[in-house]
């Protein structure tokens, strides 16, 4: 009863509300622009392509062990036919013969669909995960293209030689007009000294989710427009797919290759 009642809770009620994004405002610090730049070191996705690594391997392993066993009965069906008709020209009963081979080789065309639809779908889950692949590249080369965008922008915090000279420039201003009491507020140094601060440190281009966004969106887009032959019939996963379904189907001839654009 007590275990039942403290049971887990499900991953989307566990899951934190997390805060509505607010666009940059100011410039990021040196502390900020070093996080962006480990973001990728922080939280690497190179467990996520080793699984994908390792997803392509699975399915051309497959599917050439599949195609390996239906080529294996394919040549014990045949076997059995040239044994039935030796016995047939023998025993002078071709009709009986003829009947067991059209069973057989109705289970050989069923055969033969299955695995090719099987491999239809190994062939579209190995095009798939190559997309995937893509995908995740498109997100690092996006961090990265941003990181180089928000360094470009400059940082927030002044130089200690900066702040020491603006320091430095207030202190005589404010001793000539400290008896001055009716000067206003726009002829302060100091207050004159931080609005240009505020502006220097001011971040005036896009926000870095939406420059991430839109190089995503750019890259996804373009990809999208490849044609088939552009995306896969240079990727050597997809090579490697080709490679070892020709072999398991052509085991015992040398019939060349196809190339990878067909």
């Amino acid at each position: 009863m007590t275990s039942t009642a403290r049971s887990r809770p499900s991953g989307s009620s566990s899951r934190p509300n997390l805060p509505t994004y607010q666009p940059l405002t100011h410039k990021l610090n040196p502390g900020a622009e070093h996080a962006l730049r480990n973001l990728s070191t922080t939280h690497s996705l190179n467990d996520l392509k080793r699984r994908l690594q390792t997803a392509v391997t699975h399915l051309t392993e497959v599917t050439g062990d599949l195609n390996d066993q239906y080529q294996i009965r394919k040549a014990g069906h045949e076997k059995q036919r040239a044994r039935q008709a030796a016995r047939a020209k023998e025993l002078d009963s071709s009709q009986k013969s003829d009947t067991v081979d059209d069973q057989g080789d109705r289970r050989m065309e069923d055969a033969l669909r299955e695995v090719d639809g099987w491999t239809g779908k190994m062939e579209l889950g190995t095009r798939n995960v190559i997309d995937v692949r893509a995908r995740v590249e498109d997100g690092e080369t996006a961090l990265r293209e941003l990181n180089t965008n928000i360094s470009q922008q400059g940082r927030t915090q002044p130089t200690q030689s900066t702040l020491g000279a603006s320091q430095h420039r207030s202190r005589p201003r404010r001793a000539r007009n400290a008896n001055n009491d009716d000067d206003d507020d726009d002829n302060n140094p100091l207050s004159n000294e931080n609005q240009e601060e505020e502006e220097e440190n001011t971040y005036t281009g896009p926000s870095p989710l939406t420059t991430y966004k839109t190089t995503l969106t750019t890259s996804s887009t373009t990809y999208a427009s490849l044609s088939l032959k552009d995306r896969y019939a240079s990727h050597n996963d997809y090579i490697g797919f080709r490679k070892i379904l020709h072999d398991a189907r052509h085991p015992n001839d040398d019939t060349p290759l196809p190339h990878a654009s067909t």
